[in-house]
């Protein structure tokens, strides 16, 4: 975070992503683009393209009218690199589908080595000039490939790396670089956002479905999340121990620095952070620096006990094999010989019992430990299954962490590991497999925000559905990770995270209530928010239909009229002037008179959402679909923050709230309790007295920032809650993996951090080749022009007609007589039948050498198109004859006795075509 601010690298790459995006909006704003064309594509390989579409989906969801796609680096190989394309069966990429000529290509790669990666890097430079890599070091080799390419038009220097600086990775991590990599996609989401909405035409064509709110609400939550990692990994940025927030105490901007993670009380929050309890279902306990940490701790802890229970019954059964029968005495006969036992039939039934006791001494074992332990006793005693649920890149990250820690793990202590969407399919996948002993770690996400309530009823459903399938009475270990503290009644422990943001206003509003609790399921919370919804706030807004003015103009009109006729009565009056159009100036002056109290920055930015064609004007149909807006959507128009820094650089201010939505709050009271003017320069006051107040239920602000608790559950509370299974399960590894050196006396042992591949990331096995790529590149780069002369030809004859009949009907217009080139050959005499013809006849006055110069281009350009082609032909000769301004030069310079004045004009125009047949001949 603290290098973002700062005018490094990063930050140059920021720019050079930037302007690229404007670029392409503004392509796509101008028609250029055609419907397929894919506006950014995001590849990498496993973890690094599951951060790739996380990151996608975001960008999608703010901008849903971009184009925007995410693949497999080996799909784009397998396809774009192949002489003979490897199909993408069961997938949308296809050779046709994606127009990928101009795309913005983001490749994330943690090493910056991955083969894949890197052939795609080197195979798209044919298709595209706009590649960008993510990736943990600025000198990789897919960095050495990006930075020979050429700067784009009119830039001098282009920075397209972005790195997270974590160090050069040896294979691909799936803990520090991938919490690194997710916070950089953060700040790069960030900036593409503050970039698209500085810009109001830019918006339009993105389809911005979010506020500058929004982000600033992001970032403070983003800078908060420092302290949040803090408590969950037991140290600091520093490698201290972080010091315990005094009691009250909330994260807060006010009265601190803007990196600072405490501070004073903002008050509103009815329990504090060390109210929170970390861990619940007997789970207490273990090492750490932390709360949070030990209860994470613990839990990986108990786990690596279900894991370690196989080698623990085999040195039980070791240990009582070799001493009863070294020494000759079994367990129950040596207790009969010690009792005075001496009848056959009893020395027999002994007997028996010590055979029955050898053969099933494992099982025995594994119950002895368990009674010791607490555990349940009627668990599956074989390896153990993990299942991990949460949202698809925290799932399938976990998935892939944990099985490298056990890859080299001895088979008796040994795990299966298996994810899935608590959300989705984590039940219809797992759930037909036995239960009993199954290991279950899901991610919650935090239901006390209204917008992700449903979300933590469908995942607390789901992990309850797996809980309850019993066999022989017992069911799975399942534990939970969220930052909710309430445990679900089936699960076998659960672990709260400390929130270290304020309040959202739909938790404000539930604590003002005094309905607020310390635990609630979200259940309870949903249907709190039912009832607030249906229920007035005691703000007692008024209600706002498609603005104040708007309202006020249409509750004084016949409400029998026809809408449009309505809003055409309205517009007619707001246009003071009759220009057909309606300026910022008339709108503000309409709209103060009425007795409007937006500030003039929240109307102008409303304004500037309008024009549609941002030519600082509202036609009809734009000055209607203002008209149109519905309360949701205005108030997420209104206010403004802070686009560049002190120091001059795009940045996001982070939100100085108590809570999330006080600023909203107050303003929604301001703009929406409006006294109505008796006067008006507009409207009869009769008419106004006729507009009516409203109330309208205050959810409608809650509503407003959806967007910002999705992006508070993507971006932040997603990573607190890898970063916490990462800590938990690293536990559970670490005791696996120390069991082999205390019990073998340092023989046995391994090394977690390792696994049994021996390949270096230069040489990642793919199952796509790379030895056609550099054949392919140039038959793409061929290809490539080829598609683009097409494109401009048609769009030359495009222009060409287009401006033919413009002239035509100009020089009608000014009674000059006009002629097809085909109707002056046919009409020319024969003297001057080798003569391509002026269009605009004259009296006799013709230059001569003029003529010759077209001439001779077009006769240079009708080489190159096949014969026989007559109307194209005609079209290149009438191409290249003198504009019309220039042949009124010439006909305003000649004089009347048909000698062509030896003025200036007429030596420039002749020049000029001089100059173009030179050109002509060079290229």
């Amino acid at each position: 975070q603290e290098d973002w601010k700062e005018a490094g690298m990063n930050r140059m790459s920021a720019f050079s992503l930037g302007r690229r995006l404007k670029l392409r909006l503004q392509k796509r704003l101008t028609g250029k683009l055609s419907h397929e064309a894919v506006d950014i594509l995001v590849t990498g390989c496993e973890v690094s393209l599951w951060l790739g579409e996380q990151f996608a989906s975001d960008l999608s969801t703010l901008m849903p009218k971009l184009n925007i796609k995410t693949t497999s680096s080996n799909k784009i190989l397998g396809l774009l690199g192949q002489a003979f394309p490897i199909p993408q069966v069961g997938h949308q990429l296809n050779e046709a589908g994606w127009d990928l000529d101009g795309t913005i290509v983001i490749i994330v790669s943690h090493s910056g080595g991955t083969f894949a990666p890197l052939a795609s890097s080197n195979l798209m430079q044919s298709r595209t000039n706009s590649i960008f890599l993510v990736t943990s070091e600025w000198d990789t080799q897919v960095g050495k490939q990006l930075r020979k390419m050429p700067a784009g038009k009119g830039v001098m220097f282009e920075s397209r790396i972005f790195f997270t600086n974590v160090g050069v990775r040896p294979a691909e991590p799936c803990t520090i670089s991938v919490a690194a990599t997710h916070q950089l996609l953060t700040l790069m989401l960030e900036y593409m956002c503050q970039t698209v909405l500085a810009a109001p035409d830019l918006r339009a064509i993105a389809g911005c479905a979010y506020s500058d709110r929004d982000l600033s609400e992001l970032e403070r939550c983003n800078v908060s999340n420092i302290a949040a990692l803090s408590e969950i990994v037991g140290v600091n940025e520093k490698g201290e121990v972080p010091a315990p927030a005094p009691l009250g105490a909330r994260t807060s901007l006010k009265g601190t620095g803007s990196g600072s993670c405490r501070g004073s009380d903002s008050g509103g929050r009815k329990y504090d952070l060390e109210e929170v309890v970390p861990s619940a279902g007997g789970f207490i306990g273990g090492r750490g620096r932390t709360d949070t940490e030990r209860a994470l701790r613990r839990s990986g802890e108990v786990w690596a006990q279900h894991v370690l229970e196989g080698p623990r019954a085999w040195a039980i059964c070791a240990v009582y094999i070799v001493i009863t029968v070294t020494m000759g005495i079994p367990l129950v006969s040596g207790i009969g010989s010690a009792a005075g036992v001496s009848a056959v039939w009893a020395l027999r039934l002994m007997g028996f019992l010590d055979s029955i006791i050898y053969l099933f001494i494992p099982q025995l074992a594994c119950l002895l430990i368990r009674a010791v332990q607490g555990r349940p006793l009627l668990h599956r005693m074989v390896a153990r299954t993990v299942v991990i649920g949460d949202c698809p890149w925290v799932a399938q990250s976990m998935e892939a962490y944990v099985s490298k820690l056990f890859a080299c793990a001895y088979s008796a202590a040994s795990i299966s590991v298996i994810s899935g969407n608590p959300a989705d399919h984590l039940v219809h996948r797992h759930t037909h497999r036995v239960m009993r002993g199954t290991l279950i770690a899901v991610g919650r996400p935090d239901g006390r925000l209204s917008a992700l309530t449903s979300l933590e009823s469908t995942v607390s459903l789901s992990v309850n559905q797996a809980s309850s399938i019993q066999n022989l009475g017992v069911t799975c270990e399942s534990i939970t990770i969220g930052h909710n503290p309430h445990k679900l009644p089936l699960t076998a422990g659960a672990v709260f995270l400390k929130s270290f943001r304020p309040r959202y206003l739909c938790e404000q509003l539930l604590s003002e209530a005094g309905k607020l609790k310390k635990s609630m399921s979200s259940g309870a919370l949903m249907g709190e928010f039912s009832n607030l919804r249906s229920q007035h706030s005691g703000d007692q807004i008024t209600q706002m239909n498609n603005l104040e003015l708007f309202d006020a103009v249409n509750d004084a009109l016949n409400p029998d009229n026809n809408p449009i006729e309505k809003y055409r009565k309205a517009f007619d009056a707001i246009d003071s002037d009759g220009s057909g159009d309606i300026d910022f100036s008339e709108l503000s002056e309409a709209y103060q008179s009425l007795g409007g109290i937006l500030r003039k920055r929240d109307l102008l930015k409303i304004f500037e959402d309008g024009d549609l064609n941002c030519n600082g004007q509202l036609d009809f149909e734009e000055f209607v679909g203002i008209m149109q807006l519905d309360k949701l959507s205005a108030l997420i128009k209104l206010g403004q923050t802070t686009i560049k820094g002190l120091n001059g650089m795009v940045c996001v201010s982070p939100s100085d709230e108590n809570y999330f939505g006080e600023n909203l709050r107050e303003a929604a009271s301001d703009a929406f309790n409006i006294r109505k003017s008796t006067s008006t320069r507009c409207l009869s006051t009769s008419s106004l007295n006729s507009a009516h107040n409203s109330e309208t239920d205050a959810f409608i602000l809650v509503a407003s920032q959806n967007i910002s608790m999705h992006l508070y559950e993507a971006r932040i509370a997603s990573l607190q809650r890898f970063v916490s299974m990462s800590v938990m399960f690293h536990e559970m590894g670490k005791r696996v993996q120390d069991f082999w050196p205390a019990v073998s006396f340092g023989y046995l042992g391994y090394d977690m951090s390792r696994t049994h591949s021996i390949m270096r990331i230069a040489t990642t096995a793919s199952p796509v080749s790379g030895a056609e790529v550099r054949d392919r590149m140039v038959h793409m780069t061929v290809m490539g022009d080829l598609s683009r002369f097409i494109r401009l030809m048609k769009s030359s004859i495009r222009d060409y007609k287009y401006h033919k009949d413009i002239k035509q009907k100009y020089m009608s217009m000014v009674g000059l007589e006009t002629s097809s080139p085909t109707e002056t050959r046919k009409n020319a005499p024969a003297s001057a039948a080798t003569k391509p013809q002026m269009c605009i006849q004259t009296d006799g006055c013709a230059d001569e050498s003029k003529d010759k110069a077209h001439q001779g281009k077009a006769l240079k350009f009708r080489g190159i198109i096949k014969s026989g082609d007559e109307a194209l032909t005609h079209m290149i000769d009438d191409a290249h004859t003198l504009t019309l301004a220039e042949r009124r030069d010439l006909l305003q310079q000649e004089p009347k006795d048909g000698s062509v004045k030896g003025g200036s004009r007429g030596a420039q125009v002749r020049a000029r075509a001089k100059s173009a047949a030179a050109k002509s001949d060079a290229k």
